[in-house]
């Protein structure tokens, strides 16, 4: 038996004191390991316990959150010792007290408590907690004791995980927006250089290789193409010089069963091995090593059904690739595709050189205008008029009614008042509904002289502002519907060539990616901005609440003197109001008195000195206050004609003010004063936590 002066005893009779301050202190602690060590500390310290155990579960098991043992001895021994007295316990879901051996003395005998963490009938975990009888023993005060400390524990660790499961969330959406953004970031640049090398579309296979490497967190992208018999690799990007010197090397190979690009082309569709060592018959396995990769993923680039090539990515982790990298790949390997189909375009047009740089102005607008389509359509109708001999361009859109909006024009010079007279024939005609709207939703539609039979009336009166003799439209379509129309109006009678009609309607389709672009980009933004919102309000409750703390653990240190409970109050406000200054009144039942105050400047307080006590009535904001004992709050003092302290609020540089009755039972007993230099109002949000403050104030 150790010496008496060696002992550890627990109290005899557990103070709920030193419990209040024990749960203020678990609900304090910022994250969980810290809680889990406070839990085993609070315990130990509470029952004079030698050992300490904090288990939680984890999986379909118990591990250990926490300990506290003796030197030498082992928390897993411990725990596999008394698991079945946990397990008891959880499922009980009550306290237990356990003197052992039995037959032993009690100097011998070894007091065991075991508490669940109980919230809402749920049980978040186990306490444990012993003491030799030589150096204490357990009664059920000690129960009682540890029981309510597993419950504090319990709603501590329940805020934690609530909060942590919400900071998930958030941080998932902002994940979500980042790769969105990040996404359209790459389909603009890959746009951009797709419009920089319309002839040679190797840039663009580097580019889409990069940006897949990247968005798709691998260590290699790759693109192949399929000349007939043989995969070429035409883009390659994130090795070394000597692991890009392997894979050139590999290349070019035959669509095989034994590589991945072979099956993919095979099926018309993804395909991925999660770990290439482990794959049977892998024709690459060492190119594998010499590139150092573990796991493939690999897309088909298809044009019109058929496997043209493909693009992939490769990682030296193994496992599978997730379903959205899937798809975010399968984009890349699409714009690889009208990379391919570019330069083609290109090479076998080559004598509309300028017809094709028209085409990369446009693109070039979509992508240094992702949030307005306007610059866009500008640079659709000045090509348009460059390349079409146009007297009048226009882009016309369909308003929610149905009629027609003029989006954009352009006009020869010298024709600017011909120019406006049409855009007030839109103005004042936007519910038309002749037959050319509804046969915008195929090609493009010519009209070679609209003193012809069949030209719609609109169009007609349209031309005739314009001193137009023809006119042709180009549908823009979205989603299979008709949104609105790019049209040209040419002062000479006569067809829109058949090699002009394709261009045109490129442009046309142009103009729906830069409505597209535009409405993404802005959804995106709105999108950002909400989770901005919600994540300060996320940060701006937690000060709140840990405020609050602060205000309850004051109070249970000083239940006889308040003035330490007003001054964490007065602390509190000015960090989260940050405000000008703060005051706390109280009331005699006839006048109000100035009690305490924050940042009050000299002459404030010395106009302060010769204005109170006031009486209570509706010339001050206390006596508003305690005669309707609500919170108010004041916009601007200088406004308010019935407010009688204008001098004192000069004097101290405040304006806009709020304040909060201290009701007990019902009778005002004084109001907590916030003030700010400027006017204007003040969020609900702060006018609820200053009745909170108001309400704690009375408690003390």
């Amino acid at each position: 038996m150790k010496p008496e002066s060696t002992r550890r005893k627990p109290p005899a009779r557990p103070a709920l004191e030193p419990l209040l301050d024990s749960g203020l202190r678990l609900l304090a602690q910022p994250d969980e390991p810290r809680l889990c060590a406070a839990i085993v500390e609070e315990a130990a310290e509470l029952l004079g316990a030698q050992r300490v155990l904090l288990v939680l579960p984890q999986g379909k098991g118990l591990h250990i959150a926490g300990a506290r043992l003796p030197a030498g001895e082992s928390a897993d021994e411990l725990l596999k010792a008394v698991t079945p007295w946990l397990t008891e316990t959880r499922n009980s879901k009550a306290p237990r007290l356990r003197h052992g051996p039995e037959a032993a003395e009690v100097a011998r005998q070894r007091s065991c408590l075991v508490a669940p963490m109980l919230l809402d009938k749920r049980v978040l975990g186990v306490v444990y907690a012993d003491v030799e009888g030589f150096a204490g023993r357990f009664d059920p005060s000690h129960r009682t004791l540890l029981a309510r400390l597993a419950t504090f524990a319990a709603a501590a660790l329940d805020k934690l995980q609530r909060l942590r499961s919400m900071q998930r969330r958030s941080d998932a959406d902002a994940r979500s927006l980042q790769l969105a953004l990040a996404q359209q970031s790459a389909t603009a640049e890959i746009l951009h250089g797709i419009s920089r090398s319309p002839a040679d579309a190797t840039p663009t296979f580097d580019a889409v290789a990069e940006r897949a490497r990247l968005l798709c967190g691998a260590e290699v992208g790759f693109t192949n193409l399929f000349d007939g018999e043989w995969l070429q690799l035409v883009g390659f990007h994130g090795a070394s010089a000597q692991a890009e010197a392997a894979m050139r090397a590999a290349f070019p190979i035959k669509p095989g069963p034994n590589n991945l690009n072979g099956r993919c082309m095979r099926d018309r569709a993804p395909a991925q091995i999660a770990d290439v060592q482990r794959e049977p018959g892998y024709e690459l396995n060492q190119v594998a090593k010499a590139v150092g990769y573990r796991s493939a993923l690999c897309v088909p680039v298809l044009q019109d059904g058929q496997a043209i090539g493909t693009l992939g990515v490769l990682r030296q982790e193994p496992g599978e690739f997730p379903p959205q990298m899937v798809a975010l790949l399968q984009t890349f390997a699409d714009q690889a595709l009208i990379a391919i189909q570019k330069a083609r375009l290109f090479n076998e047009t080559r004598e509309a050189l300028e017809q094709q740089k028209a085409s990369a102005e446009v693109l070039r607008a979509i992508g240094g205008s992702v949030a307005d389509a306007k610059p866009v359509f500008d640079a659709i109708a000045e090509a348009c008029e460059r390349l079409f001999a146009g007297q009048f361009v226009g882009v016309n859109l369909i308003d929610e009614r149905g009629g027609l909006r003029l989006a954009a024009s352009r006009y020869s010079a010298g024709l600017e008042f011909d120019g406006d007279a049409l855009a007030q024939h839109f103005a004042i005609a936007p519910t038309r509904s002749g037959g050319t709207r509804l046969k915008l939703r195929g090609a493009v539609l010519d009209y070679p002289d609209i003193d012809q039979q069949g030209v719609p009336d609109e169009v007609v009166a349209a031309c005739r502002i314009g001193h137009a003799r023809s006119i042709a439209f180009a549908p823009m379509v979205l989603a299979g519907k008709g949104i609105g129309a790019l049209w040209v109006a040419r002062a000479a009678a006569g067809s829109m060539a058949d090699k002009d009609k394709a261009l045109f309607q490129t442009f046309a389709d142009q103009a729906v990616i830069a409505i597209q672009n535009a409405r993404l980009f802005n959804e995106t933004q709105q999108a950002l901005r909400k989770v901005e919102e919600r994540t300060e309000e996320l940060s701006e409750s937690l000060e709140y609440q840990t405020a609050i703390s602060e205000v309850l653990r004051v109070i249970s240190e000083s239940p006889v003197d308040v003035a330490p409970v007003f001054e964490v109050i007065m602390d509190c406000g000015m960090r989260l109001f940050q405000p000008r200054n703060m005051a706390i009144l109280r009331s005699d039942g006839s006048l109000i008195h100035l009690a305490a105050t924050r940042n009050w400047s000299p002459e404030a307080i010395e106009r302060a000195a010769t204005t109170y006590p006031i009486p209570i009535d509706e010339h001050s904001l206390a006596g508003r206050v305690m005669l309707t004992r609500q919170t108010i709050a004041v916009e601007d003092t200088q406004d308010d004609r019935q407010y009688a302290l204008a001098p004192l609020s000069r004097a101290g540089g405040w304006r806009r003010m709020i304040a909060a009755p201290m009701l007990k039972d019902g009778v005002p007993m004084g109001t907590i004063h916030v003030a700010w230099p400027d006017a204007g109002q003040t969020p609900q949000r702060q006018l609820d936590l200053l009745k909170t403050f108001a309400d704690q104030a009375v408690i003390a």
